[in-house]
């Protein structure tokens, strides 16, 4: 609400909020009646690609003297992708892809090329529909200033047993 709030994160000092100042900014609130069609197309988009090769070829590239299928059928390409769009907080919605080393892409048993797919959506303030949260997505908990962000430099799987 005000720039003296800033005042209240245990360990801050003036000294301290006077060195963060030039990077906080206020603003007037995004009107909550927008319609979802601007929604779709006033946002903001990213495309992360990311490619990994380690240089030694390994042993499970080498195809056995049987014809046993105990080696890698893919190559040692890691691939990821993550495409995410951001709408003010009201829409967000993304997919990401992940390939392993020494998997197949697009042939064998990856026919559909990536052999790891994730989505997300969320929306706000649809309708009667006040949140609504489908596909994998991370919860962060905090009060005020002190609300806690994971990094955004990789993708989570997580497996339940």
């Amino acid at each position: 609400m005000s720039l003296e709030e800033l005042q209240a994160i245990p360990a801050w000092d003036p000294a301290t909020i006077r060195q963060l100042l030039p990077f906080v900014q206020l603003g007037i609130a995004i009107h909550r009646s927008i319609p979802f069609g601007k929604r779709l197309y006033a946002g903001n988009h990213s495309l992360l690609l990311r490619a990994s090769q380690v240089l030694e070829r390994a042993k499970g590239y080498q195809p056995p003297a049987t014809n046993d299928k105990d080696h890698y059928q893919g190559n040692p390409m890691r691939l990821f992708t993550r495409y995410r769009y951001n709408y003010a907080n009201l829409l967000q919605y993304g997919i990401t892809a992940d390939k392993d080393a020494g998997e197949s892409f697009f042939k064998g048993a990856q026919r559909t090329g990536f052999d790891f797919y994730s989505f997300h959506f969320f929306a706000r303030q649809l309708g009667k529909i006040k949140t609504l949260a489908l596909g994998d997505f991370t919860v962060n908990m905090g009060q005020g200033l002190i609300h806690w962000q994971s990094l955004a430099f990789k993708k989570v799987r997580q497996y339940y047993r």
